[in-house]
C-alpha cells in the first residue's frame, strides 16, 4: 500500500505527539467537553536508570502489555539527546513487534526524561475491524467533501485575501462552526457536536489523529473506539494493518 511503513510511523510517533499536543492545546479549550477514555493506560513502576541500563528487548516484550505501558525514568544526569538516542536503539530492537517506544521530557525545567513502551493493536484485531474501519473512512470522506465544497466557495476566498469571513457555515440545513488552521479546517456541528477536521484542498486525505477525534465526537463506532487503548498510537497502525489507504489519490498511482 502507499502509506508510510509501520516502522517509520512508529519512529515518528513521539514527534507527532509533540506537534499535535502543542498545536491543538489552545483549540481544545474552545471545544465542547467530551469523553476522555482513550490513550490512557496504567503503567509499571518507574525505576531510574541510565541509557545503558535499559532492560533487554525480551524484558520489554514481557512488561509491555495491552493497556499497561512499561515506563522507566532516566536518572537526572541523563540529557534529552541521550534519552532520544536510547529510545531509538530500543525501537530498532523491537521493530518486528507491536511495540512503540516513546521518550518524554521531564516535567519542569529540571525533571529527568522518561521512556514508555506501549503495546499496540495487533494485526488480527486490525483485520477483524477492517469492515468497520472501511465504513468509518467512507463516512468521513463523504462528510469531509460535503463541507469542503461550500468552504472553498464561501469561506476560502475571503480567508486567502485576509478579509473577514464568518465562523459559521450552513450546509444542507446544518450549522457548522469552523476554525481554519493551516491546510486544515475544524468543523463542529452546532446541533449534535460532531467534530471533523478536513484538509480542504484534498478532502479525501485521512489523518488518523483527526479520524479518532471524529469517532470520539460521534459516539458511534464503539468497537473501534474501544480498540484504541493508546489513542492515536493505535488508530495509525490499525489503518495500516487493515490495508486502508490514507490518501486514495496516491494509491491510484
Amino acid at each position: 500500500m502507499s502509506s508510510a511503513p509501520f516502522s517509520i510511523i512508529r519512529l515518528a510517533a513521539r514527534t507527532i505527539d509533540w506537534i499535535k499536543t502543542g498545536s491543538d492545546a489552545q483549540l481544545r479549550s474552545t471545544r465542547r467537553k467530551r469523553r476522555d477514555n482513550t490513550g490512557v493506560s496504567s503503567s509499571h513502576a518507574e525505576p531510574q536508570m541510565s541509557p545503558d541500563d535499559i532492560p533487554e528487548p525480551d524484558t520489554m516484550r514481557r512488561l509491555a502489555i495491552r493497556g499497561r505501558a512499561a515506563k522507566f525514568q532516566f536518572s537526572p544526569q541523563v540529557s534529552w539527546s541521550q534519552a532520544l538516542a536510547a529510545a531509538d536503539r530500543l525501537q530498532a530492537a523491537l521493530v518486528s513487534d507491536d511495540l512503540l517506544v516513546i521518550a518524554s521530557q521531564g516535567s519542569g525545567s529540571k525533571g529527568p526524561p522518561s521512556l514508555k513502551v506501549l503495546r499496540l493493536i495487533g494485526a488480527d484485531d486490525a483485520r477483524r475491524l477492517r469492515d468497520q474501519l472501511e465504513e468509518l473512512v467512507a463516512e468521513y470522506r463523504v462528510l469531509a467533501n460535503r463541507l469542503a465544497v461550500p468552504f472553498r466557495l464561501h469561506i476560502e476566498p475571503a480567508y486567502e485575501r485576509a478579509e473577514w469571513y464568518p465562523d459559521l457555515l450552513e450546509v444542507d440545513g446544518e450549522t457548522w462552526w469552523l476554525h481554519i488552521h493551516g491546510e486544515h479546517c475544524l468543523f463542529i456541528n452546532q446541533e449534535c457536536g460532531t467534530e471533523i477536521e478536513v484538509r480542504t484542498d484534498r478532502a479525501d486525505v485521512i489523518d488518523p489523529w483527526f479520524l479518532l477525534q471524529y469517532v470520539e465526537s460521534t459516539g458511534r463506532y464503539r468497537e473501534i473506539h474501544t480498540a484504541c487503548l493508546e489513542g492515536f498510537h493505535d488508530m495509525c497502525p490499525m489503518l495500516e494493518l487493515a490495508a486502508i489507504p490514507l490518501d486514495p489519490a496516491v494509491q491510484e498511482h
